[in-house]
């Protein structure tokens, strides 16, 4: 059990079909990191956007400012997602560990 990291699954009609993790950094305990991974099989069902509206709300009563997600460039249905949902991009950096040096987009969602 990590203080720093909270993982929820993601159930549709009793399959499991991915994952929404949160990272909450030690300096910044009212800002975080989420990151989610949903199977292909469930893509264009809205299960992120159900997902993550339920996660919204537990954090709005948490009191969370500020959450970013960090997404590759070339993921347009992640990236179009996330602009329904009111992120914002802050910056985009190259990766040079990532064979072909991908670029991410840092995206922030502020006033949950």
């Amino acid at each position: 059990k990590n203080k720093n990291f909270q993982t929820w699954q993601v159930i549709f009609k009793s399959n499991f079909c991915g994952t929404i993790t949160l990272r909450y950094p030690k300096l910044k305990p009212w800002e975080l990191e989420m990151a989610y991974a949903i199977s292909p099989n469930f893509w264009r069902k809205g299960i992120f956007s159900n997902s993550s509206n339920l996660l919204f709300k537990y954090l709005k009563k948490k009191k969370v400012g500020h959450i970013f997600c960090k997404v590759r460039i070339d993921n347009l249905p992640s990236l179009n997602a996330l602009f329904k949902k009111k992120f914002k991009i802050i910056k985009t950096k190259k990766n040079k560990k990532i064979k072909n040096n991908f670029y991410f987009v840092y995206l922030l969602k502020k006033d949950l």
